[in-house]
C-alpha cells in the first residue's frame, strides 16, 4: 500500500509542478495587464494671448483638451521693463527676468490644473497698465508634488541673433527641458529652435496688435539625466531673457 502511494505521489509530483508554474505565469501576465506604464511628460497644448490696449489683469484662456492633473505654464512679456507681481492667487511664480538693456521684462508662472474654468484672470498682475503678449502651455504626466526637477536657470543676453541659455542639470531621467525666451517686440521677430538637442518649437509669438512683446518657446525630453544648454536663433539682432526649466515625471 505504501509502495502504492509513493509511486502515485512520484507520478503526480511534476503534475503539480507544471500546474504551479503555470499558475504564476498566469499571475505574472495579469499583472502586467494592470500595470500602468506612464509615458513621462508629454506636451498636451498651447495658447497665445495678447492685448491691444493697456491692462494691470490680464486674461489667459485654458489651452483646449487640459486636464486634471496637468502642469499648465503661462508665459507673460511685456513691451518695457515693468514691475510684476509675484503673488498672484492660484498660481507660483517660477522667476522674473529683464533683458540685457532693461527695456522688457519676462515672468513666468505655473500651477497643476484642478477643476480648472475656461480662462484665469492675472489680477493686478502688472504694478501699473502694460500692452504684453503671452503664452500659456500645459503638459501632462508632470510630477504634481514636485513638478520643477531642479531650480529655475535664468538670465540675459546682449544684442545679438544667436542667444544661449546658461546650463541645466536634471537629477531626474525623463525630464522636458523647456527655455523661454522673451523681448520687447520692437521688430516681427521669428525664431529658430535649437538643433543640438534636438528642440521641439512650441511657440513663437509676437502680440497681434503690433510690436508689444515676443514669446518664444521650445523644449527637449530627456531620456537619461544630463546637463543641457539650448541655444536660439532670431532674424534680428537684439537683447534677450530667457528660462530653463526641467519638468520632473511623475512616479
Amino acid at each position: 500500500m505504501k509502495k502504492t502511494i509513493i509511486i502515485l505521489i512520484l507520478l503526480l509530483l511534476p503534475v503539480l509542478c507544471f500546474a504551479g508554474t503555470l499558475q504564476e505565469k498566469q499571475m505574472s501576465v495579469i499583472a502586467k495587464k494592470n500595470t500602468v506604464v506612464s509615458s513621462g511628460v508629454t506636451y498636451r497644448a498651447v495658447g497665445t494671448f495678447y492685448t491691444d490696449t493697456v491692462t494691470a489683469s490680464p486674461v489667459v484662456a485654458k489651452p483646449a483638451g487640459v486636464v486634471d492633473g496637468d502642469f499648465i505654464l503661462v508665459a507673460v512679456t511685456t513691451d518695457t521693463v515693468h514691475a510684476i507681481n509675484s503673488v498672484i492667487e492660484g498660481w507660483t511664480q517660477i522667476g522674473t527676468a529683464q533683458d540685457a538693456s532693461t527695456d522688457s521684462t519676462t515672468s513666468i508662472f505655473y500651477k497643476i490644473a484642478s477643476s480648472e474654468g475656461e480662462s484665469w484672470t492675472f489680477t493686478d498682475l502688472f504694478v501699473d497698465t502694460e500692452i504684453w503678449s503671452g503664452v500659456v502651455i500645459a503638459y501632462s504626466g508632470v510630477n504634481a508634488t514636485t513638478p520643477l526637477d531642479v531650480a529655475v536657470v535664468q538670465g540675459s543676453e546682449t544684442a545679438n541673433t544667436t542667444h544661449s541659455t546658461d546650463a541645466i542639470t536634471p537629477t531626474s531621467n525623463n525630464t522636458m527641458v523647456i527655455s523661454i525666451w522673451g523681448v520687447d517686440g520692437s521688430e516681427a521677430y521669428t525664431g529658430t529652435a535649437d538643433s543640438d538637442p534636438s528642440c521641439t518649437e512650441r511657440a513663437d509669438y509676437n502680440n497681434a496688435y503690433g510690436a508689444y512683446g515676443w514669446t518664444y518657446i521650445q523644449e527637449h525630453k530627456q531620456t537619461t539625466a544630463a546637463e543641457e544648454i539650448h541655444d536660439l536663433t532670431i532674424n534680428v539682432s537684439d537683447v534677450m531673457s530667457w528660462f530653463i526649466i526641467a519638468l520632473r515625471p511623475a512616479t
